[in-house]
């Protein structure tokens, strides 16, 4: 804190943690990346995490604060080269992964770490590219990633119906009447609300149609 009220300048470096599958097993593998020079060790939740520099992370998103629940997309440029991204990307199942970025700021008199890094995004791992090498001959991979406002987006799997809300909790039986609820008329107080079920019998021409045709087979 103190760092910060000086305005001496802080140093800015950025960490990506991803919670990949193990492509064998199917259990959850975690690592980190970071655009240090080389690899560290942060305690972030009470957790010893091993980040690798030394040119993993190449390009990092610019980072702006905002309000509300808008979907952001942040692109992280990775080296398709190094052994700690192929592990991530190609020997882990990385696609939909959930992924933290953290911000470790320095102070850039004595390179120390000021304070604990700040969570500033977090969500999943939506597309990854491999880049061809370019001009400089750099190899890229691509990581796309959306925040958890994504999950705002998504559809229940199932109806509210009794027997679906039953399956969450047999003794819940608040649906318990809903397949009934348009066909039966209710009594608010004095007034009788008729039921708003369309009725299965056909109306207009075709209905006057099927009917003629009906009392002609009936003879």
């Amino acid at each position: 804190m103190a760092q910060r009220q000086s305005r001496s300048g802080v140093s800015c470096k950025g960490l990506l943690w991803i919670t990949a599958k193990d492509r064998v097993t199917g259990a959850p593998a975690t690592i980190g990346l970071w655009d240090g020079d080389d690899h560290d060790v942060f305690t972030i939740q009470s957790q010893n995490r091993t980040y690798f520099g030394a040119g993993n992370l190449i390009r990092f998103p610019d980072l702006t604060a905002s309000i509300g629940v808008r979907i952001r997309t942040l692109s992280v440029v990775l080296s398709a080269l190094t052994p700690e991204v192929q592990q991530a990307v190609k020997a882990y199942d990385a696609r939909h992964a959930p992924a933290e970025i953290h911000l470790a700021e320095f102070s850039p008199e004595t390179n120390n770490l000021i304070d604990a890094p700040d969570r500033v995004v977090k969500g999943w791992i939506d597309k990854i590219n491999w880049g061809r090498p370019g001009s400089r001959g750099e190899s890229t991979c691509t990581l796309t990633i959306v925040s958890a406002a994504r999950a705002l987006t998504r559809t229940l799997p199932h109806k509210y119906s009794d027997a679906a809300q039953r399956l969450v909790d047999p003794a819940d039986a608040f649906n318990r009447y809903t397949a009934v609820s348009t066909v039966s008329d209710v009594w608010w107080g004095e007034k009788r609300v008729a039921s708003t079920a369309v009725s299965a019998a056909p109306s207009g021409m075709i209905g006057q149609v099927l009917a003629k045709v009906n009392s002609k087979a009936g003879r």
